[in-house]
């Protein structure tokens, strides 16, 4: 059974019950998660980046959180993804990156994103400006911030509603995969 939240806050934040089904679990890792990177990592911001993916089944979800923690081993880093399919959009995967901004900038982080899932498979590809094939990925900006600092607690209010998104159940009622949403926290090394 699902633990559905019906109010428009949670645990004092704004999120997006109104619109979706959000799950409280969910909701309880997320905000675990964002706490805990906010307390360990010296300046942390976040970024949402949409993956294109192949197919349902795929990309391997641990192959990914160990190629970005390898990739990050030198800072903290917070991992929150979800699994989704929409008619329009595919199969896709929406995650949350936390990272130590004294470390990597935003588009830095991207870019090891990008470094990290062009080794693995269920990727979807798209022509880049040279016509060469390149991991199938959207940076969303948000309204109000282009990316979180979590140490702001505006910035971190926010943060909260727009990750609400991914604690959503919709758009997963056809999905067989087992692991559909994950939120990690790996310290640095």
């Amino acid at each position: 059974m699902q633990h559905i939240i019906k109010k428009k806050k949670y645990k004092g934040y704004e999120i997006q019950s109104m619109k979706y089904k959000i799950d409280r679990r969910r909701m309880d890792r997320i905000i675990k998660i964002l706490k805990q990177c906010k307390s360990d990592i010296k300046r942390p911001y976040a970024i949402h980046l949409t993956i294109g993916l192949t197919d349902e089944h795929t990309l391997n979800i641990t192959e990914l959180n160990e190629s970005i923690r390898k990739e990050f081993k030198s800072s903290g880093i917070g991992i929150i993804f979800n699994f989704e399919h929409a008619e329009l959009k595919g199969f896709h995967l929406h995650l949350y990156l936390i990272f130590d901004k004294n470390k990597n900038t935003p588009y830095g982080t991207y870019l090891k994103i990008v470094k990290c899932l062009s080794s693995l498979a269920g990727i979807r590809l798209k022509k880049d400006n040279k016509n060469l094939d390149e991991p199938s990925i959207n940076y969303h900006e948000g309204i109000e911030y282009d990316y979180h600092n979590l140490k702001n607690e505006e910035q971190f209010k926010d943060l909260i509603n727009r990750i609400s998104y991914i604690a959503k159940i919709d758009n997963q009622e056809n999905l067989t995969r087992k692991r559909k949403f994950g939120a990690l926290a790996y310290e640095h090394q």
